[in-house]
């Protein structure tokens, strides 16, 4: 009896290692689908800058609410959890965009773990630098907005990082 050649079919996580295939020199070749950026090399540039530009703005935005001498980030949860997701995910943009802007052609899974995910990320941005003003302001509430242009200098930072998270 003799040993069927069956290939082992991936799922989840690795499915896309299925679209790769041996062929006759016993190299993998890919075998899925590609996604071309058709933009010129000036537009390509144009877009990088655009893209950093606002995305850089956007973190330093972010550190200057996280750096002001803001009494609720030292203790309230509810402004340091926000603040917190906000810096991580805008963080964890910065590799998928890395792989956007070096590579001309995308492969389906390097697509999908990279652009289908930038959008997402920034939505959580958004949401958690609007519920960052909200907590400003229930802090305010709560506990007085003293000092009241750090409060003040907080609160807009909380806005213009939403605005930003919607532009980019």
């Amino acid at each position: 009896m003799e040993k069927e050649n069956k290939e082992k079919k991936h799922k989840g996580r690795f499915a896309y290692l299925n679209d790769f295939k041996l062929n006759e020199n016993n190299e993998y070749e890919y075998h899925g689908n590609v996604f071309k950026i058709e933009l010129s090399n000036e537009e390509k540039k144009k877009l990088i800058i655009k893209c950093i530009g606002l995305h850089l703005l956007l973190m330093i935005t972010i550190l200057v609410g996280g750096f002001l001498p803001y009494e609720a980030m030292n203790g309230s949860f509810y402004v340091v959890v926000p603040y917190a997701f906000e810096f991580i995910f805008s963080l964890l943009i910065l590799p998928k965009m890395f792989t956007v802007f070096t590579k001309s052609v995308l492969r389906e899974y390097e697509y999908k773990k990279s652009v289908d995910k930038i959008r997402p990320y920034y939505y959580v941005i958004a949401i958690n630098a609007a519920l960052g003003f909200g907590s400003c302001l229930l802090y305010g509430f709560l506990e007085g907005f003293e000092p009241i242009l750090i409060t003040a200098i907080y609160a807009l930072s909380k806005l213009l990082s939403t605005i930003l998270a919607n532009a980019a």
